[in-house]
């Protein structure tokens, strides 16, 4: 890490792997940490059984193409995507010929960001409308809507997802 333009001037170094082990450095060469990915307990992952999400959550909406991989049947992997896509792209049409647009669960499109504004061009990122659809923050009001909605789906969560073939 080091100021903008002033490559040289290195303020902090990461060395490893992030996934494992790494070193972070003041400077090029003094540590003053090392973090273990490895080491480090993991949050245990909390899914609401797949018949309480709704139907466009990815694990439901992608289940039959998940057990079409487990089984290795591609034929059957590649008709329910397909179904997927396909829904999708009805469901596009629909809202558009209704006006409507589809309102994101958790981001909120903005004219321009001023963070984007000052950081992208120090690293050659600048906001490409036509591939993204806008520019879009996370909506942090929309966050705790949808988590206040759907805590009662998690009465009865289970750690780990379920492949019911």
């Amino acid at each position: 890490m080091y100021p903008t333009g002033k490559e040289k001037d290195v303020i902090y170094t990461a060395s490893g792997q992030w996934t494992k082990t790494f070193d972070i450095s003041e400077g090029k060469h003094t540590i003053i940490g090392t973090y273990d990915a490895e080491a480090e307990k993991t949050t245990p992952l909390m899914v609401a059984p797949v018949e309480q999400q709704d139907p466009m959550e990815s694990r439901r909406a992608w289940q039959k193409v998940a057990q079409g991989i487990a089984i290795g049947d591609m034929d059957f992997t590649g008709e329910e995507k397909t179904k997927i896509e396909e829904s999708q792209r009805a469901l596009r049409k629909q809202e558009a010929a209704e006006g409507r647009v589809w309102e994101r669960r958790y981001f909120t499109m903005v004219e321009t960001d001023p963070v984007l504004n000052e950081l992208g061009p120090a690293i050659g990122l600048l906001p490409e409308i036509e591939k993204t659809g806008g520019i879009w923050r996370f909506d942090e009001a929309k966050a705790n809507a949808v988590a206040t909605k759907t805590t009662t789906a998690f009465d009865s969560v289970s750690s780990e997802p379920k492949l019911e073939l």
